[in-house]
């Protein structure tokens, strides 16, 4: 790989799929009219926005590279974008803590404090600005794709949207930013809207506890090591990092290997330098060598049929797909509200919910990178249909219980939904509930 190639890749995979960058205009198909049909209910599943690294590299011999992420968002807001937006935000949020002086009882400890004026150093794994202005631009856009056609006033939206998180201050902060574009006038008060939840997959409570589910997911991470231990061309690409900051091909010394590629990636999308230890500096080349292996593992394991990805990401979404059509059958019968809701999680989250569906796609979620479930009524025949995008596309055709089912409009039938939550998803495990398949010992292999 030269280097035009590795620079090219990187550019094409990281920066523009992966990094999602804030001044890249967010469009996509959500909310797209249907002549003939009504839309009822939205519900969204996102991920976070851009975050600092979970590690670094640690202990790199005569190294003085330690670079600095900046998480003031006043500061920022002054360097960068020159956002109106974010400017916005800041000023709404800074006469709230001001009005507030203290008194945050009942608040969530990710909102008694914001990063407005403050060192602006970042923690490791921390929203940056970068992730809070992507979810306000997403929360607007959302605002503009549904507005007017869940609700006839704009501002109803407030009365008929639900919005989780889970417990994760990076998510929870990314919920706030969405709900400021999203909802348009909030402050902290509007803090308390926002649902925590203990678990990644969102499930219910009484829903949580399975033993089947941890297994599959200790399976799918060893394999996925042993995967990319056994491939020599990536085992070289890691050596050749390890020998160029540690002076010894031992990848003991690395931080990990999905590890190393998110430092690297994180790095890219703010154009920070790569790391320099005893053999030289981190070259485009060795990052895009190393990606690009990880990267074709990931998309072939995820197309291989009943194979681990698929396994987990059935039994992973299961909760969430059930409490979702449940709330979807309600609102169909004109029972129950809320008709829009948004979900904060992370990137394991969504990478599940896409296998589940039969959308694995190449690459990872990019920050702030959506999945959403539309339910559309057709009025004159009170039929309920729903369509499924990811990342602004409509995949609705390739979805798993979708295919060969569409009516002429290229809508799914909501009951192909219900059928397959109720009843399909779990006898892949050859079990008649969740329950029952949690209680049984899956194939790992």
């Amino acid at each position: 790989m030269t280097q035009q190639e590795a620079e090219r890749w990187i550019q094409e995979k990281i920066k523009q799929e992966y990094c999602n960058p804030p001044d890249k205009r967010i469009s996509g198909e959500e909310g797209k009219f249907r002549p003939g049909y009504e839309l009822k209910a939205v519900y969204v599943v996102a991920r976070h926005g851009d975050r600092t690294p979970m590690t670094e590299f640690v202990n790199i011999p005569n190294s003085t590279w330690h670079p600095q992420w900046n998480c003031d968002l006043r500061e920022m807001s002054n360097t960068m974008w020159k956002s109106t937006m974010l400017r916005d935000f800041i000023q709404v949020m800074e006469e709230e803590l001001e009005s507030r002086r203290g008194n945050m009882a009942g608040m969530s400890p990710n909102f008694r404090t914001l990063p407005i004026g403050r060192s602006g150093r970042c923690s490791k794994s921390q929203l940056t600005p970068v992730g809070w202005l992507q979810h306000m631009r997403l929360g607007k856009f959302l605002r503009g794709a549904y507005g007017r056609t869940l609700v006839s006033q704009v501002e109803l939206l407030t009365n008929v949207s639900t919005f989780r998180s889970t417990v994760n201050s990076r998510t929870q902060q990314s919920a706030l930013a969405f709900m400021f574009g999203f909802l348009k006038t909030i402050g902290l008060r509007d803090t308390a809207r926002i649902k925590s939840v203990p678990n990644v997959n969102f499930c219910p409570l009484d829903m949580c506890a399975c033993p089947a589910l941890e297994r599959l997911v200790k399976a799918k991470e060893a394999q996925h090591s042993k995967i990319m231990r056994g491939n020599a061309g990536f085992m070289r690409a890691m050596q050749s990092i390890a020998e160029t900051l540690y002076g010894s091909s031992k990848t003991a010394l690395l931080p990990g290997i999905n590890a190393v590629a998110e430092i690297l990636a994180t790095l890219v999308c703010h154009e920070k330098p790569y790391p320099c230890g005893s053999g030289g500096c981190v070259t485009s080349i060795q990052h895009a060598a190393y990606a690009k292996h990880i990267d074709e593992v990931l998309v072939a394991q995820s197309q291989v049929v009943d194979g681990m990805y698929e396994k987990l990401g059935r039994m992973f979404s299961e909760p969430f797909l059930t409490e979702m059509t449940k709330a979807m059958y309600r609102v169909s019968r004109g029972q129950s509200k809320p008709l829009f809701v948004f979900n904060s999680g992370h990137d394991i989250t969504i990478r599940p919910l896409m296998d589940a569906l039969g959308l694995a796609g190449p690459g990872w979620p990019s920050y702030a990178g959506r999945v959403v479930f539309e339910m559309w009524e057709q009025p004159s025949f009170k039929e309920h249909v729903v369509r499924v995008l990811a990342y602004g596309h409509d995949q609705t055709e390739r979805v798993r219980f979708c295919r060969d089912k569409l009516d002429e409009d290229g809508l799914c039938p909501l009951d192909a939904l219900l059928k397959f939550v109720e009843t399909e998803n779990m006898e892949h495990f050859y079990a008649s509930s969740f329950q029952e398949a949690c209680r049984q010992h899956p194939s790992t292999k």
